[in-house]
């Protein structure tokens, strides 16, 4: 294959033509690292499976935000293995169970359906979602906890349905999705809205409560035989409990015991015993108990408040079935971590310990999965959070040891974002998580300082929540040099700049002498020098800033400019700024990145603006005379947000969905088309050394929190460098299944190899020819 793209380098009388990739349309999509967005609200508490792994959902998460299932194994590894698209169904909020065909069952809320109604769902342990019936409603949720799904004996699943009928019905689904409604509750049996999941007695009957009916309206209990013959108790006043939300336990002895989490003595809740017969005894008055009970190996009755406890922040207790005085096992506060228990209760283990999930966890603001034992020991067992980050920003940073380095927006151990490390297997490393005093929401991403350390900013948090200067060394030794205080400008969302060898550049989006943003140099010792105030027409709202071969300092800022709509602007290293030029919309509005070309002229995009409203591609020279050279019209893409000058002199970017490169002499071509499967890009390209082009999207990817990826070259790319009557050519590794070939002449048919052969320096070949008896020509062939 011969590749369609010429570079011309004269030297003197040497003439050397270079034949190397460009293949505008075989650039491949490569998945490298998954971010995740895991819940900080999840809703329904574990079961464990059968294999002895915990299995579970959370209301939010997964690869589209509408909530994921999860397998944790004993240990504490948990992993991602569904997540809720929205046509499949969002948002589940009761637990799973495991049927008799060791699959998992379940409910969601809602779905992308005409009716936004929820799913009943089936799971398989390696995690193959199947969408089983469309049945719940999103209206209902403030009336009470979703239902889950019950298998009866006869191998099919029962749900109490609110949506079915005007007041709710019990449902009987086969497993192949066919509906048989079974009961239909309403006035005229004087129980309304079932509640809870159904279970199974010792009878054969299946047993459930109602969240209003009665003679005060505060629920009942109901039977249900096999062929639907409904039988009602109303056993629910002020005195036993009213609006009973959660599914009750079956106990050894055949009875049901249950909670409410209004009424009683004191109006916060009840626990009772009901026997088949009828019989509804009151062993206990709680502190709005939440969630079905569980019995331990001892006999006793666990259960969870979310006000209970020492600082009446959630609490475990514990109750024996003959309704003894209820005993505190444990009381979460803020000190520990933990601030409330989520609703759903606890699942007993196979070691006989007992595992839950927390609501929410301050300071920190995500929620746990923990392990207790019955006499109280308490051990967190994993994090759902986004705890490696997600939405990621900036562009990623490539170390001389082949690894990368950037930022998220999101994530981390205080949901502040953070800085990550990934290696050449694709494994993201959390190496600092912002807590907030020290900065919050990098979004410049990173630039290395010559000291090897990193450097960069983040738009908020500080001594002054207005964001900050920092260094982290690769082993994660965190340091904020600076802390913005409005005087001398706020929310620096660009980054640094090398400026020297120990000193950087950069610009706040707000704050100065205007509050438009200033200029600004640090050192690496934290040493800070605010040297312009933008005033609006030479600039508003910094956006990117970078270093010319001039020595000058180049960027763009909108709004601002002479028509509000953008501008370019150039500032001395001393900090003397001039305004190279204002955009009118015609020719481009809110300019974003500016780079400089081998032809000492700088090219740049615009979000907006041009003939199409969708963005420009354009050039300006180093007077600010403006060429417009693209105008986007959607078919090129729309509203460029990136753009890169490769190592071989063309340009690549990215669009809201897709990918292009624009060359000198071959003009534009898309590269590349994102989907949702992919996610949209959230920063610019990177030419990596093996010849490569690595971003990040801010969401998608496995886990919904974006991902980073490459785009794979077919071959590389050939730099040459030409020193004392030889040139030195270097092309990726990643070209090694290509071939290097000359000849000396184009109207020599021949090719042959090159007088020598390549070697391998680092991630490179490496050729050095002889050039000095005229002219050469190479190319990559496959």
């Amino acid at each position: 294959m011969i590749i369609a793209r010429n570079i011309r380098i004269v030297v003197l009388n040497m003439v050397i033509w270079i034949l190397t990739v460009a293949n505008s349309h075989s650039q491949s999509y490569e998945p490298v690292a998954n971010f995740a967005i895991d819940s900080v609200s999840t809703l329904a508490t574990m079961i464990q499976g059968s294999d002895g792994n915990f299995y579970g959902t959370t209301y939010s998460g997964g690869i589209a935000n509408f909530g994921s299932v999860f397998k944790m194994t004993p240990q504490g590894t948990r992993t991602i293995i569904a997540s809720f698209l929205g046509a499949n169904g969002k948002n589940p909020v009761a637990r799973l169970i495991e049927g008799k065909d060791g699959n998992f069952y379940g409910t969601t809320f809602g779905d992308e359906g005409v009716n936004n109604v929820g799913t009943v769902f089936k799971v398989t342990p390696s995690g193959i979602l199947t969408t089983i019936l469309s049945i719940h409603s999103r209206d209902h949720y403030l009336v009470g906890q979703a239902s889950g799904v019950t298998e009866g004996s006869d191998g099919n699943l029962y749900v109490n349905s609110q949506t079915i009928g005007t007041y709710g019905s019990v449902i009987k689904i086969d497993k192949s999705g066919a509906v048989t409604t079974m009961v239909s509750f309403g006035p005229s049996i004087n129980a309304t809205l079932p509640s809870g999941e159904l279970v199974e007695g010792l009878d054969g009957n299946f047993y459930g409560t109602t969240l209003s009916g009665g003679s005060g309206d505060f629920g009942t209990i109901f039977k249900m035989s096999p062929a639907g013959t409904l039988t009602t108790f109303e056993v629910f006043n002020s005195t036993t409990g009213k609006n009973p939300k959660y599914a009750m336990l079956l106990g050894s002895d055949g009875n049901f015991y249950g909670t409410t989490p209004e009424g009683g003595i004191h109006g916060y809740g009840t626990i009772f015993k009901f026997t088949p017969a009828g019989v509804m005894t009151l062993l206990a008055n709680g502190h709005s108990p939440s969630g079905r009970l569980e019995v331990g190996n001892d006999g006793f009755l666990y259960g969870t408040s979310q006000v209970g406890g020492t600082a009446s922040r959630g609490s475990i207790f514990k109750i024996a079935p003959t309704g003894d005085v209820t005993t505190t096992v444990f009381s979460f506060t803020q000190g520990l971590g933990i601030d409330s228990i989520s609703n759903p209760g606890l699942t007993r283990g196979f070691d006989g310990n007992f595992y839950g999930t927390t609501l929410r966890s301050l300071p920190k603001d995500y929620s746990t999965i923990f392990k207790i034992t019955p006499a109280g020991d308490l051990t967190t067992m994993a994090i759902i959070s986004p705890g490696n980050g997600n939405t990621p920003t900036y562009n990623l940073l490539e170390s001389d040891e082949g690894t990368f380095y950037g930022t998220t927006h999101g994530g981390g151990e205080f949901n502040k974002g953070i800085i990550y490390r990934v290696n050449s297997s694709g494994t993201i490393s959390n190496l600092y998580s912002f807590n907030g005093t020290n900065g919050a929401f990098s979004e410049g991403g990173l630039v290395r300082g010559a000291d090897g350390d990193f450097y960069g900013t983040t738009v908020a948090g500080g001594e002054n929540d207005l964001g900050t200067v920092f260094k982290i060394t690769p082993s994660g030794q965190f340091t904020t040099l600076l802390s913005f205080d409005g005087a001398n400008g706020r929310i620096p969302k660009t980054g640094l700049i090398p400026g020297g060898e120990n000193d950087f550049y950069g610009t706040t989006q707000q704050g100065g002498q205007y509050d438009r943003g200033t200029l600004f140099k640090i050192a690496s010792d934290g040493t800070f020098n605010s040297l312009f105030s933008f005033d609006g027409t030479n600039g508003n709202g910094a956006i990117c800033l970078f270093k010319a071969s001039d020595g000058n300092l180049y960027g763009t800022s909108y709004p601002g400019g002479t028509n509000g709509l953008g501008n370019i602007f150039k500032a001395t290293p001393g900090g003397t700024l001039t305004n190279l030029f204002s955009f009118s919309g015609t020719n481009g509005r809110g300019p974003s990145q500016v780079v400089e070309g081998d032809d000492g002229n700088f090219y740049g995009i615009s979000s907006a603006g041009g003939d199409y409203g969708l963005g420009t591609l354009f050039r300006v020279n180093p007077a600010g005379i403006l060429t417009t050279l693209i105008h986007f019209d959607g078919a090129k893409g729309s509203n460029p947000q990136s753009l890169l000058r490769g190592k071989n002199g063309i340009f690549f970017g990215t669009t809201g969905g897709n990918a292009f490169k624009y060359s000198l002499t071959d003009g534009f071509a898309p590269i590349f088309s994102f989907t949702s499967s992919t996610g949209y890009p959230s920063s610019g390209l990177v030419e990596a050394r093996d010849g490569n082009l690595y971003s990040t999207t801010v969401n998608g990817g496995l886990y919904g929190g974006g991902n980073i990826f490459r785009l794979k070259f077919p071959g590389a790319v050939i730099n040459i460098a030409i020193n004392d009557g030889r040139a030195t050519l270097t092309w990726p590794l990643s070209a090694s299944g290509y071939t290097l070939q000359s000849r000396p002449s184009m109207s020599t048919s021949e090719w042959g190899s090159p007088g020598s052969s390549p070697t391998i320096s680092g991630d490179y070949f490496t050729l050095s020819e002889d050039i000095s008896t005229g002219n050469h020509f190479y190319r990559l062939i496959k």
